[in-house]
């Protein structure tokens, strides 16, 4: 039995060893060594923000004086206004007197000056009665007159309303005769009128159709027969020639029938189209003619109606002009005799007016001089009340000046007190706007004061997190030290010592058959034996 003893030793590589040796003493030396943090840094407020809270601060009760000025002047608003009432009061009870008393004058003025048109109305029926006989012989007289002139007036009217009657009635008939007269002739000058613009016509060349000959298809149809029959006989005439000379069928002989064909067809063309001309020619002359005569004849017919119109309507004419001559001599004949008599009952209700106009001024004169010891007494009674009337009216002027004064010192005083009520309310407005405007100021400070301790204390976390990245320095370089050792590759040494007995020759020769055996398979088993 072979007994094999083996003994290995492993180490790391002396050198990779030796760093990391001096890196466990360095981080034992830079543990033990005392780290001194930097201390947390806060910004202070702002100077804005401490300018904005002295503002603040000052500004607190600052608009109280303005609002004691304001109520000052409101004070003062309210003692105006009740002075106002007060003087308004006064005013009041001192116009009310006087009214009175100028109230009490009118009514004595306008009693007395009632008593006297009373008095001068009274009078003046008096004198009328006195007068009226004399009155109303004139008014008879008058009336009576003018009774007469109307019977005239109106006998005369009916004179000329007959006569004007008679007038219109011949006016009617004339005017019937006249209009008669006018339609005939404006009938016959229509129908003259459309007779000759029918005349002036413009010709129409589709009319020359209705005289084209029927039979000219037939002619030309016939005219090419004839024509092409021509044409067939004489290139018979020419085949016979050719066969004579020996010459039929060659190129010669189709080249003299193309222009044969060509020639006929030249012919045809020109004649049927000569034919056409030819036959439209006769058919437009015969149409024209035919239009011109009709309408030679339908300008005689247009004329003569003409000339029948104008004859009928100067008959009518004649006859209406002598019927209205006659109705206006009948009209002028029964006005003039309308006019006497008019004239007549004129001439007769003015002397019956003249009569009763001399009885008339003489009742008035006996009533003017009754009436005039009347009107005297009544202006007299007016002229009193009159007087009375204006004292009283001069008492109510000088009350209302006295009370339009008042008023006029109310006025002033209401005008002051609105006047201190309006600087009340400025002075108070302008404590309100100054004390909104210190606040805006306050804000506008705090918000930049805030904007500005934001970047201060930015800048001072900034500062502090260079100074603790300055002291954890050496401890990263000592990490990033070690992760360099961790990854560097590392040599392992060994030492083996081996303690065997040596083999017999017997052993050595089965040992070497049974690895060359071995040897063998593995060959045959790869394809190499």
């Amino acid at each position: 039995m072979t007994t094999t003893t083996n003994i290995v030793q492993q180490q790391e590589n002396p050198a990779v060893q030796a760093y990391k040796f001096g890196l466990i003493d360095k981080a034992q030396a830079l543990i033990e060594k005392p780290i001194t943090l930097p201390a947390p840094t806060a910004v202070g407020a702002d100077p804005m923000t401490l300018q904005a809270q002295g503002l603040a601060q000052a500004g607190v009760g600052a608009f109280q004086p303005f609002i004691t000025s304001g109520s000052n002047f409101l004070t003062g608003a309210g003692q105006q206004a009740n002075l106002a009432g007060t003087l308004g009061t006064q005013v009041a009870q001192n116009y009310v007197p006087a009214q009175q008393e100028a109230m009490q004058g009118t009514a004595l003025g306008a009693q007395m000056g009632q008593q006297a048109a009373t008095a001068g109305m009274q009078g003046i029926q008096n004198q009328l009665a006195a007068n009226n006989p004399y009155l109303q012989g004139a008014v008879g007289g008058v009336n009576q007159a003018a009774i007469d002139a109307q019977n005239q007036a109106v006998y005369a009217q009916n004179l000329i309303g007959d006569s004007t009657s008679q007038a219109n009635q011949q006016a009617l008939a004339a005017q019937g005769m006249l209009g008669q007269a006018g339609q005939f002739g404006m009938d016959s000058a229509s129908a003259g009128q459309a007779g000759l613009f029918g005349s002036a016509a413009q010709y129409d060349p589709n009319s020359a159709q209705a005289y084209m000959n029927p039979y000219e298809t037939q002619v030309i149809d016939q005219t090419m027969a004839d024509m092409q029959r021509a044409s067939d006989i004489a290139r018979q005439g020419d085949s016979a020639r050719a066969v004579g000379a020996g010459a039929f069928g060659g190129s010669r002989s189709g080249i003299v029938d193309s222009e044969r064909g060509r020639n006929l067809l030249d012919q045809q063309a020109k004649m049927a189209g000569g034919l056409r001309a030819q036959g439209y020619g006769q058919a437009l002359q015969q149409s024209m003619a035919a239009q011109e005569s009709a309408l030679q004849r339908q300008q005689k017919a247009a004329g003569l109606m003409g000339q029948l119109g104008q004859a009928g309507a100067a008959s009518g004419l004649q006859a209406g002009q002598a019927t209205g001559q006659l109705g206006q001599q009948a009209a002028q004949q029964a006005l003039q005799a309308g006019q006497a008599t008019g004239q007549l009952g004129q001439q007769a209700s003015q002397q019956a007016l003249q009569a009763g106009q001399i009885g008339g001024q003489l009742g008035a004169q006996y009533g003017q001089m009754g009436l005039a010891g009347q009107e005297a007494s009544a202006k007299l009674g007016l002229m009193g009340a009159d007087m009375t009337g204006q004292s009283a009216a001069q008492m109510g002027n000088l009350a209302l000046q006295r009370a339009q004064l008042g008023q006029n010192q109310v006025g002033q005083t209401l005008d002051q007190a609105n006047t201190l009520g309006q600087l009340g309310q400025a002075s108070a407005g302008l404590g309100q706007l100054g004390q909104q405007m210190a606040m805006t100021d306050v804000d506008a400070l705090t918000k930049l004061g805030a904007q500005q301790q934001v970047l201060d204390q930015g800048a001072a976390d900034q500062a502090q997190q260079y100074e603790l990245q300055q002291v954890y320095q050496p401890y990263q370089k000592l990490g990033f030290y070690g992760d360099i050792l961790q990854g560097a590759p590392s040599t392992s040494m060994s030492v083996s010592k081996n303690t065997a007995p040596s083999a017999s020759m017997l052993n050595q020769v089965v040992g070497a058959g049974i690895s060359g055996l071995g040897i063998a398979n593995a060959a045959q088993n790869v394809g190499i034996i």
